[in-house]
């Protein structure tokens, strides 16, 4: 999950329903698409967690705390 662990001077804990979309995915076929995580240490913090490689990266305008604000980036290795 980018970001776990990290944050702008606080831990980012996400929190999101990761089983149920890999039950979705087996049971039904139905590959998750982009999920949102709420952070745990504040609910009003979330995150887009992309399909690999695609990583979260923050369009620069818009509250950094809304997932809709950030848009998927390749992540370079």
């Amino acid at each position: 999950v980018p970001g776990y662990g990290h944050g702008f001077g606080m831990p980012y804990d996400p929190d999101a329903d990761l089983v149920s979309a890999l039950d979705k995915w087996v049971c039904g076929g139905d590959a998750p698409g982009t999920l949102i995580a709420q952070d745990r240490n504040n609910p009003s913090r979330a995150r887009p967690l992309y399909e690999f490689p695609g990583y979260p990266a923050y369009h620069g305008s818009g509250d950094p705390d809304d997932a809709a604000n950030f848009h998927a980036q390749p992540l370079s290795i």
